[in-house]
């Protein structure tokens, strides 16, 4: 066929062939044939050149090999980009999903605080006011630009009733009853302090423990006479 290729084309044929050698081992080999003259001037004839290309056939099998499993390293990566890629996209999703939430809550809160008769004031870990209610701003006898960003100035102690005093703007001493949760505000951690004003309760019983101290001096003096 090469043969035959060459004289009917009348140009330079190149194949590759897999031959033996004299000791019976392969090789691979290039046959580049040129027609040429014949004796009688005719293109009759082949000048051949044979060329071992065995390590050139060795060297591009092992480029394929080498290009393959680089195809199969970019797919795998790109499989691991994917899918991270996805993952990421779903956690952006929920993080949203879990901010709206959020806002959504804190929005709910800032409603229903606004109605509650107790005062109520968030308190950032480092002790700093970042929310209070009317109800607290009238307990402290102060605006809520006043109180807000300032230091909130009483030990917190969570899941427990507290008692706290503080001077009103216009009242004087004002006694308060203090009960504070750990909550999440703004994405941080925060104190949820809940106040109710006792300052007249803590008068009654100041009254009427004297009345009770009044009643005992009597009856002490009265069983003398």
């Amino acid at each position: 066929m090469h043969r035959e290729e060459a004289l009917r084309a009348n140009k330079k044929q190149i194949c590759e062939l897999r031959l033996k050698r004299k000791d019976g081992s392969e090789f691979y080999a290039e046959l580049a044939s040129i027609p040429c003259q014949g004796p009688q001037g005719r293109l009759n004839q082949l000048r051949t050149a044979i060329t071992d290309i065995t390590e050139r056939k060795k060297a591009k099998e092992t480029l394929r090999e080498v290009h393959e499993e680089l195809e199969k390293r970019f797919e795998k990566r790109t499989a691991e980009v994917s899918k991270a890629n996805r993952l990421l996209k779903e956690e952006i999703a929920e993080h949203k999903k879990a901010e709206n939430a959020l806002r959504d809550s804190e929005a709910n809160f800032r409603r229903v605080s606004v109605a509650s008769p107790d005062g109520i004031v968030i308190v950032d870990r480092t002790g700093i006011v970042r929310f209070v209610n009317p109800a607290a701003e009238s307990l402290f006898g102060r605006q809520a630009e006043e109180l807000l960003g300032g230091v909130f100035g009483f030990h917190i102690v969570l899941d427990e009733v507290a008692e706290i005093d503080f001077i009103h703007g216009t009242e004087g001493t004002i006694t308060a009853e203090m009960r504070a949760v750990l909550i999440d505000w703004e994405g941080d951690a925060a104190y949820l302090a809940s106040l109710r004003d006792i300052t007249e309760r803590k008068r009654a019983e100041e009254k009427m423990r004297e009345a009770i101290d009044m009643k005992s001096e009597f009856v002490s003096m009265a069983s003398h006479e």
